[in-house]
């Protein structure tokens, strides 16, 4: 997994992917995932075991598995990767990969966006909301960071219908993650999970294990420019 991962996401509509491209701040950052086929892998695996008569050896089946990623049928657009000025250690491993968040907040009257958020990701996460309200789809920001192989801190914030959803890593471990729906806090646990597990939930996709294919640091970006 990479260190670092800084994505907004949002449902492919022509309408959502002809404003992201038509921003010419974010043009050269606009990705267009359409799925996850060409990762596919199968495996072998026991499928069943014969009962033997007696002083014979059992006999195992197998079968043929075949694994794919898990991602939302309709694709995703992704906006990658967005950072902040005063987060100089994630800028520095981006590099030309990265896009300042904070002119957005720039477009607030062209998206007509409601209310304000507050936190270093404001500009970013008005931006979101806005693109929820303009295009009615599900839009989302989803950051995190790594550090010597553990996740020290995961945020995702998801605008759908209205509504507004915010997950955030819990101190006591991936298993357990602080809710916030409508400014109301709740806390909400799952196995294996975390928030991105939680914010991909409104996309209609189930990670497993926590494990998404698009935040490796290998994935062939440049094949998915829009």
């Amino acid at each position: 997994m990479t260190w670092y991962a800084n994505h907004l996401y949002a449902i492919p509509t022509p309408e959502v992917v002809e404003i992201l491209v038509d921003d010419q701040h974010l043009a050269e950052h606009v990705f267009v995932v359409d799925g996850l086929a060409r990762f596919r892998t199968t495996s072998r695996e026991p499928y069943a075991v014969s009962v033997p008569a007696a002083g014979e050896q059992p006999v195992t089946e197998y079968r043929e598995v075949t694994h794919e990623p898990a991602f939302p049928a309709g694709g995703l657009a992704v906006v990658r990767e967005l950072t902040l000025p005063e987060q100089e250690h994630a800028t520095a491993w981006f590099g030309e990969e990265g896009v300042d968040g904070t002119p957005l907040d720039s477009l607030e009257e062209q998206l007509e966006l409601a209310g304000a958020a507050d936190g270093p990701w404001d500009h970013v996460l008005r931006y979101c909301k806005g693109l929820a309200n303009r295009t009615n789809t599900t839009t989302a920001f989803f950051t995190t960071s790594f550090w010597g192989g553990d996740q020290e801190a995961a945020q995702g914030w998801v605008f759908e219908d209205g509504h507004e959803y915010q997950y955030s890593l819990d101190p006591r471990g991936a298993r357990a993650a602080a809710v916030r729906h409508n400014g109301i806090a709740t806390e909400r646990l799952i196995v294996k999970g975390d928030p991105l597990t939680l914010l991909l939930l409104h996309f209609d996709v189930l990670l497993r294990d926590g494990f998404f294919q698009l935040h490796t640091r290998a994935f062939p970006w440049p094949e998915y420019r829009r």
